[in-house]
């Protein structure tokens, strides 16, 4: 009867080993899919930006891998315009989106240093808003704003340039962000900026090829692309629109006699004198 006891704990005892074993494996291979999705996901956005797709493009793939999950359900963008030097919500995307966009999101106020986002963009570093992070008063109005309870801001930076926030966030209670889903937001804000990055060099090539190296204005190529544009805009607008030609009288002989240095000199000083009164 002992030994049959002992061969019956023992085989008792290999059920339960081969149980945790079986457990153990489901989580090892949750999170192996788990990276592969990952890498899968920041593949589709660093193609995307080698393809040098368009930013708005890249920045709809890429909140929307951040709800890929299941456990996000609200991503958005918040940016920095280039004109006024404002914050804004520039996109939003997941649950309640459609409800956030009626109520105005986009037009919501931010200033540095002021509530949570404010803070996030002053200090540079991402905030965590969930269970075991409590800010009472800014927690509650980022909330009503988002409708979420839970979120991680983090800043979309590349080489020292903030160019916003990423905000992702869901609405379940009781919740606590996980160090994997941290940092896989964070490297979806990094390719985003990495995006930004590239489209602003995108921007600079562009007004490089339109402007004169020597005088400053657009180029006759630029003229004669635009040209025809600016026409159409101003017929559609009802009003006026200009083509100016500038000619300056004697500027061969003046070339002849002082050299081509001195010619563009002359030149450089045009360019000037007609930006600062045109």
């Amino acid at each position: 009867g002992a030994a049959l006891n002992r061969m019956t704990r023992r085989m008792k005892e290999n059920v339960e080993e081969l149980k945790n074993f079986t457990r153990t494996t489901e989580t090892l291979n949750a999170e192996i899919n788990r990276q592969v999705l990952i890498l899968s996901n920041l593949l589709e956005i660093s193609n995307l930006i080698a393809q040098n797709a368009q930013h708005k493009e890249i920045v709809e793939i890429g909140l929307g891998k951040c709800l890929s999950s299941g456990i996000i359900t609200l991503g958005a963008l918040i940016l920095k315009d280039d004109k006024t030097g404002e914050y804004q919500v520039y996109y939003v995307n997941g649950q309640n989106s459609e409800e956030l966009l009626h109520r105005g999101i986009k037009d919501l106020k931010i200033s540095l240093g002021v509530g949570v986002i404010g803070k996030a963009i002053l200090k540079q570093k991402a905030m965590v808003i969930d269970e075991h992070v409590l800010l009472p008063m800014e927690a509650k109005e980022f909330r009503s704003q988002f409708l979420i309870r839970n979120a991680i801001l983090i800043p979309v930076t590349a080489k020292g340039n903030l160019y916003g926030l990423l905000v992702a966030g869901n609405d379940d209670e009781n919740y606590v962000f996980s160090n994997a889903e941290r940092e896989f937001l964070q490297l979806i804000a990094k390719q985003l900026a990495i995006a930004l990055t590239s489209e602003l060099l995108k921007k600079e090539i562009e007004r490089l090829e339109a402007i004169d190296r020597l005088t400053g204005l657009f180029n006759t190529a630029y003229v004669h692309n635009r040209l025809p544009e600016e026409i159409k805009r101003a017929v559609n607008f009802q009003r006026p629109c200009s083509l100016m030609l500038v000619m300056i009288d004697y500027f061969e002989d003046y070339r002849k006699a002082f050299g081509h240095m001195a010619a563009e000199t002359i030149l450089v000083k045009m360019g000037s004198i007609l930006k600062e009164t045109l």
